[in-house]
């Protein structure tokens, strides 16, 4: 056990070098890495690649479309330092399992902003009616005025 958490703590100081959104203030665009680009960098065949995503050794791509899809970099970045720092297979699967919650984080929290929108456009929307039906009801004629 002691081993584990060693190569725990020697994982998660090496990603920190890499990999920390809190820190992306610089609103850099993320960028995104192909196959090609992700074995190149990595030292890896593809093939060895999808071996280790279904070991859990490696995050799964992103799809960016129906026949695309691509790893970003900093991911790839975090995975690799945690190779060269000599991390455990458990301390690269505990990794592996954070970067993809860290990912699904974003997805909810754009899930939360477009959720938010939609219930500011809908109250806007009823304010904007609720004004126009007291707008009509004080143009109509009373019913006195209606019936002659």
């Amino acid at each position: 056990m002691g081993d584990s958490r060693k190569g725990d703590t020697e994982c998660e100081s090496a990603v920190s070098l890499f990999f920390d959104p809190a820190r992306n203030t610089s609103g850099q665009v993320m960028k995104m890495l192909r196959k090609s680009a992700v074995a190149e960098k990595s030292g890896y065949s593809i093939a060895t690649i999808y071996r280790r995503i279904a070991s859990g050794l490696w995050t799964k791509p992103v799809q960016l479309s129906a026949q695309s899809s691509a790893w970003p970099e900093s991911e790839v970045d975090a995975l690799l330092a945690a190779v060269v720092a000599g991390s455990s297979e458990d301390a690269i699967r505990t990794l592996v399992a954070r970067l993809h919650v860290e990912r699904g984080a974003g997805v909810q929290q754009d899930e939360q902003w477009r959720k938010a929108s939609r219930a500011m456009r809908a109250l806007a929307k009823r304010s904007v009616e609720k004004r126009q039906r007291r707008e009509s009801r004080s143009v109509m004629p009373s019913r006195s005025e209606r019936r002659t």
